[in-house]
Formats: C-alpha cells, structure tokens, sequence
C-alpha cells in the first residue's frame, strides 16, 4: 500500500556546476527500476535564448542539434527550467520557460521547474521579493506565493507541458521572499513564518497540477555540510512542512568541498 505523503521520505536531489543537475533517483515514488542508472538526470537549460540569440551552435556527431535534443539523445530526461518573475530583459521570465517547456517536450524531455520567486536571482545571500510584491503583510504574501505558484503551473499545464517536478524557491538555506521570510536569527517565529510560505506555495503548486501530486522539491545549498542540512530540514519539518517529496542540494566543489564532503 501507497504511503501517506508525510509519510514518505525525502529523496535526494545533488546540484551540480552551474547548470547541470543529478536528482538522485525517484525509484521508490516513480517505480523505476533500481541499479545504477539514476531516475532523474538532465540539465537547466534556462539560457538557452541568449546563447542562441548570440550565435552558440552546439553539434552532435558533427551535426547541428539544439541542446534539448543533445540531452535526450544522450540519456537525460529532464529539463530544468528556472522563472523569475519580472526579471530584465531577455532573461527567464515565464514565457521564456513556456517555450522552453514546448521544445523540451518535443524531444522527449520532462520538466523541472524552479520558480525563484524573485525578480532575478536568489540564493542564500540574496531572496529579495519581487518588486511587484513589496510592502505585503505575511497573509497576503502567503497568498501571493500560493496565487502565482497555481497559475504558473496551470499555464505549463495549459499549453501541454504538464511540469513534472517543482522546486519551490532556489537555495532557500536562508529563507525566502526577505524579511517575511527570513531564517537568518534561526527564530522559531522566523522558521514559522518561512514554513507558511512554502506551505503555500506547495497548495497552490497541487492545486492546478493534473494529477494533484506533483512532487517537490526543497532546496539548499550545503551539498558538502551534513550538518548544515540536517539543521535546515530538521527545523522547517519541525515547523509544520512534511508534504515534501526529494531533499535538493546544491554541490559546487569549489565552495562545498570535495566528493568526500558530498
């Protein structure tokens, strides 16, 4: 029998470089087959417009392919997709993934998407909420956050391009949508605060996805510090988010250490 979905626990998710990442193995939840090919593999290809508008060709066997195809073609499975909510011109914005999502489709290709909820990038050092978003109290932001993660996938799911996976805010170690959603202090109020945020915006991520099941991905960004990690999980569980299906981590070498820290 299925378990509950609090239940279940976290599967890994490992970020590796700047675009590629491993998601290490829904088999249990997906009923894959287990051995030593990984459940999930592929790449964020969210750049793709800007280095096609600058001129990148990229071959495959001397023959001129573009990137989703190269994935597929190579044994990936999944495209990452990131959205910034209002960002600068020629950036990820929704459209942009929206195309995206359509070509990745075409080649075969699941997608992953990683709303930063942000106007641009978003990481432990900056989660600065979306300018349009400013000045909101924590009960509007929550609906907010809930409102635009519900229509976002609706849209996906709208023009054929169910999303796959969702990732719920990048690099969320300190927070998200700062101050409201800060953990800085490491506060019970503040974990509080934050575990409401996403709780949000997982309902609204389930309530257009077409199987009411989509799973999630929370991610940090200690791929090296099990310490670390365990802190951030362990207090956002303790703060009431259990409905979450795979543990993402991003792992640079150069900042998290060595594959023995991994």
């Amino acid at each position: 029998m299925r378990r509950s979905r609090a239940a279940r626990p976290a599967i890994l998710l490992l970020a590796v470089a700047v675009l590629v990442i491993l998601l290490l193995a829904e088999v249990a939840s997906r009923g894959e087959p287990a051995g030593d090919v990984l459940g999930v593999r592929g790449a964020d290809i969210s750049f793709t417009p800007q280095e096609e508008a600058a001129g990148t060709v990229l071959r495959d066997g001397g023959q001129d392919l573009p990137i989703e195809r190269i994935l597929a073609a190579h044994g990936g499975n999944y495209a990452r997709l990131r959205v910034w909510v209002d960002p600068p011109d020629g950036y990820s914005d929704e459209q942009a993934a929206l195309a995206l999502a359509r070509r990745a489709k075409n080649a075969g290709l699941r997608i992953l998407l990683a709303p930063h909820y942000s106007d641009f990038w978003a990481d432990p050092h900056a989660q600065e909420p979306p300018a349009a978003w400013h000045g909101a109290d924590l009960a509007t932001m929550r609906e907010r956050i809930r409102e635009y993660t519900r229509g976002l996938v609706a849209r996906f799911a709208a023009q054929g391009t169910p999303v796959d996976l969702i990732q719920i805010g990048n690099e969320i170690t300190n927070g998200i949508l700062w101050p409201l959603g800060s953990v800085r202090e490491g506060t019970p109020a503040e974990w509080a605060r934050l575990a409401g945020l996403v709780n949000s915006a997982i309902a609204g991520a389930r309530e257009s996805a077409p199987s009411r099941d989509l799973p999630v991905i929370l991610h940090v960004d200690s791929g090296g510090d099990t310490g670390r990690s365990r802190y951030f999980f362990d207090s956002l569980i303790q703060a009431g988010v259990t409905s979450f299906d795979i543990i993402g981590l991003s792992y640079y070498p150069y900042w998290n250490g060595s594959l023995a820290d991994l």
